[in-house]
């Protein structure tokens, strides 16, 4: 999840394909094989948003078993250096999500993988995580 320089908004992605056509989802995807998190993380980002991981920082890294059969889901919770301009992806369309609108996630078009990233980086900001 990546907030903008001002932490307030996120940054999603509108999916263009299938399993999540249409659904407004978190920059990120799969591991290749023998990749590392970390890795995956800044391939990911490039593929999908053209950010680099020197434009941003990166404020808290949390994982998740999210599946019986071992799969895994790896958050980071960055912070944009700068000002970005949404750029084109292949993946779909980049949009901003403001973070202070809870009826997000009563939103159809938000898809799981932003609405548990929503909730946990609400859950980060009580515990004071991100001081």
């Amino acid at each position: 999840m990546i907030l903008d320089h001002t932490r307030t908004q996120s940054l999603m992605l509108r999916r263009a394909d299938n399993p999540h056509m249409g659904k407004l989802c978190c920059v990120g995807g799969k591991k290749e094989p023998m990749e590392f998190p970390d890795a995956t993380m800044a391939r990911e980002m490039w593929e999908e948003s053209g950010l680099l991981p020197t434009d941003f920082q990166v404020i808290h890294k949390l994982m998740m078993l999210v599946y019986p059969d071992g799969w895994s889901i790896t958050y980071y919770y960055g912070v944009l250096k700068e000002e970005y301009v949404l750029k084109e992806s292949d993946e779909g369309s980049l949009e901003w999500i403001d973070l202070g609108n809870a009826t997000v996630l009563h939103n159809p078009d938000i898809g799981f993988s932003g609405v548990s990233a929503f909730m946990t980086h609400l859950a980060c900001l009580k515990e004071g995580i991100y001081a």
